[in-house]
């Protein structure tokens, strides 16, 4: 019987590149030149990666739950969030503490903790790991579009948004002229666009060009990560060694781990905020929720600097088909395909069999998770129009009334905190 289950399993492995890629019968099958080197060696089991990712996922729980309760101390702290609290901004500084990478001890835990599970998942079987890393990714990017809905439905405006927080906010509160909000009738908004989805100084044209490279050098990156589950060895060349399989393996896999943690918590690395960026979403949704629509605008320097900078506008309508399609595009690339990339990092320095390719590599994936980092000119004004109302009595051309009163300022990185708070008028309309 046990010689029959072993033929069973040679079976497997010999017409299976998935099975027991941990090595059992893959690892002995390989005649290894150097059998004594170290990175020769079989890699660690995987019950011991499981159990550290275990173990971070404890230590990511303790920082959570401390960064929360800091999180709603500090809100009730510096704003007036009115009503619902249980209700509404609960549920949303819930998922704005899970996902924000905004203390380097939560982001660093989370990331050990997700990656040590998905090291063992890669020893034990390394298709489907792979299958539920994409699928996980999948999930994490359309909870962001959740926190986006959830705070879009508060509001029926951009200028909505805008009282909200400087109402809200103890400090700005403080500033303003009176405390009539009703004086306020349209919003403007500054904010310096942190890709070319977000930056309407760049056309259609560019942002498909960007989007298709980005997509198809991602699904590269995708189609070389499902091959790899038999490999050269690392610096040694022996073929069909099995990915993670060698401790040389097992050791580039916790190289590519520490290289997220370096490039999560860095300067270029968006540390502090979502690669999404939901606050930056739910103004651009926002701007064209009212009748009116609204217009974006900057200044550009064009041809001879002789000609000096040139107002630039463009007018969006109520619903623009124009902003819905960048939401998409940013959430496919810098919500999916971004994560993907960013979780494949490991794996794929773990299947390089020289030092050369894992530098190419670092290097490559780090590259296409930055191509579409292009910064506009200067600083985008997003600007609403005057408000429309119409008579009671019928909706013709005669009888619109436009609304007298005066816009609100404000950036847009100031207003971010608006995805977890209440909109102001609908405290005042329960009053």
């Amino acid at each position: 019987m046990d010689a029959a289950s072993a033929g069973f399993q040679r079976f497997l492995v010999d017409n299976n590149d998935d099975a027991d890629t941990y090595g059992t019968l893959i690892y002995d099958k390989v005649d290894f030149r150097l059998p004594g080197l170290l990175i020769s060696q079989r890699a660690p089991h995987p019950i011991i990666s499981i159990l550290l990712g275990l173990f971070f996922i404890g230590c990511t729980l303790f920082t959570y739950q401390v960064r929360f309760r800091n999180n709603l101390r500090l809100l009730r702290e510096s704003y007036d969030l009115g009503k619902g609290v249980w209700e509404s901004t609960f549920t949303r500084t819930f998922l704005s503490a899970l996902m924000d990478g905004d203390d380097a001890t939560y982001t660093v835990m989370s990331n050990f903790a997700i990656q040590f599970l998905f090291l063992g998942g890669f020893q034990l079987s390394y298709t489907m790991t792979y299958q539920i890393l994409m699928l996980v990714m999948g999930v994490t990017a359309l909870g962001e579009l959740i926190r986006i809905y959830l705070a879009y439905r508060q509001y029926d405006s951009l200028r909505d948004l805008v009282v909200t927080y400087k109402i809200r906010n103890k400090k700005e509160k403080m500033t303003l002229d009176n405390t009539n909000i009703n004086q306020y009738n349209r919003a403007i908004v500054d904010y310096t666009p942190d890709n070319v989805y977000q930056n309407l100084s760049r056309n259609a044209a560019m942002i498909t060009v960007v989007f298709l490279s980005q997509a198809i050098l991602i699904s590269f990156v995708v189609f070389d990560a499902m091959q790899k589950t038999r490999i050269k060895c690392f610096e040694t060349g022996e073929k069909n060694c099995p990915v993670v399989g060698t401790l040389g393996s097992w050791l580039l896999f916790i190289l590519g781990m520490l290289l997220q943690n370096v490039y999560l918590l860095g300067p270029n690395g968006g540390f502090g905020k979502s690669q999404q960026d939901p606050g930056f979403w739910l103004v651009a949704l926002l701007s064209v929720k009212n009748d009116a629509g609204s217009s974006y605008s900057w200044k550009s320097v064009r041809g001879l600097a002789s000609f000096g900078e040139q107002n630039v506008v463009i007018q969006c309508s109520k619903n623009d088909i124009r902003i819905w399609f960048r939401l998409l595009v940013d959430t496919i690339i810098n919500g999916f395909g971004y994560r993907v990339l960013f979780h494949s990092l490991p794996i794929l320095l773990a299947s390089r069999p020289t030092v050369r390719l894992v530098v190419f590599i670092a290097i490559g994936v780090l590259y296409i998770a930055r191509l579409d980092d292009a910064h506009g000119d200067q600083d985008i004004r997003i600007e609403e129009h005057e408000p429309i109302h119409y008579q009671e009595d019928g909706a013709s051309a005669a009888d619109i009334i436009i609304t007298e009163g005066i816009p609100i300022e404000a950036h847009q990185n100031n207003i971010s905190i608006t995805l977890i708070m209440n909109n102001i008028y609908t405290d005042e309309k329960e009053d």
